[in-house]
């Protein structure tokens, strides 16, 4: 293939790019956005579970994490990856039918990202006895790595299976499924690297202003250690946590815009490879 022919294949990608980020953003927008907001509640449903009796505190954070690789894998499920358009469309089968036929291999696969979730925790973990900023980086990292591979698994799902005739191939096979969802990652890297850095640095700019903001409304230094609605408001704080609240929608809904770009990424290289 020659430079010119390169070329050629570069514009008609770029071409591919727009037609999906023009066809399906605001169907992949409203998604993701209704996931980050679930998110929120459960997170502050887990705080209050805490107050109540803080020994349950890691379970509940066991849980929230879980659920949400759930309800990204439930927002992920509902597209497919188009192989004459290559592009992200809705599912030609009803989504409801689906969600129910790849149900088995969702939650195995649910289970094994969240291992690795739990491993590279440790991670972070360690990098917060070295530096908290370096902490809150890593966990940053560690966060967008799993959602990147909670998606690109249910891509690699639902192009892989054989819908049409009903039959999906069980959950001991989940583990390869997620060994191809890796080999996407690591072929899609230079699609998927500039939105995901864009991600990282809009949650940690995000992050540290939401808590200075949320300092400057309340006027006051003595903010909970675990800030959170539930928090502020047991604290008698409600400016505080309408703030919070409001500041959180709209981190998830920059954060949800860019994250599309992402997954643009991984779906268009699911194709490719496919092809």
């Amino acid at each position: 293939m020659n430079l010119r022919e390169n070329f050629n294949v570069f514009l008609e990608s770029g071409d591919r790019a727009k037609e999906c980020r023009s066809g399906c953003t605001m169907a992949l927008y409203i998604p993701l956005f209704v996931m980050s907001a679930l998110q929120i509640g459960v997170s502050n449903v887990a705080t209050e579970l805490a107050y109540i009796n803080p020994s349950i505190t890691l379970i509940c954070t066991v849980v929230a994490a879980f659920l949400n690789l759930l309800l990204s894998n439930v927002a992920f499920s509902l597209f497919a990856v188009d192989r004459s358009k290559e592009t992200v469309q809705p599912a030609r089968t009803p989504p409801v039918y689906l969600l129910a036929s790849t149900v088995p291999l969702q939650i195995s696969g649910a289970l094994l990202i969240y291992l690795v979730h739990l491993i590279l925790s440790a991670i972070v973990v360690f990098a917060s006895l070295a530096s908290s900023q370096l902490g809150v980086l890593c966990s940053l990292v560690v966060a967008v790595i799993v959602t990147l591979l909670s998606a690109s698994f249910v891509f690699v799902l639902i192009e892989d299976a054989d819908v049409e005739q009903r039959g999906l191939r069980g959950i001991r096979f989940a583990p390869r499924y997620i060994m191809r969802s890796v080999t996407v990652l690591r072929s899609s890297w230079r699609e998927i690297a500039r939105p995901a850095t864009l991600l990282v640095a809009w949650n940690l700019v995000a992050s540290c202003a939401i808590q200075v903001l949320v300092g400057w409304v309340v006027s006051s230094a003595a903010l909970p250690s675990a800030l959170s609605v539930t928090a502020l408001v047991h604290e008698g704080l409600y400016y505080g946590a309408f703030a919070y609240m409001l500041l959180l929608l709209v981190h998830c809904a920059v954060a949800s815009w860019l994250e599309i770009d992402v997954l643009m990424g991984v779906s268009l290289c699911v194709s490719e490879q496919d092809r």
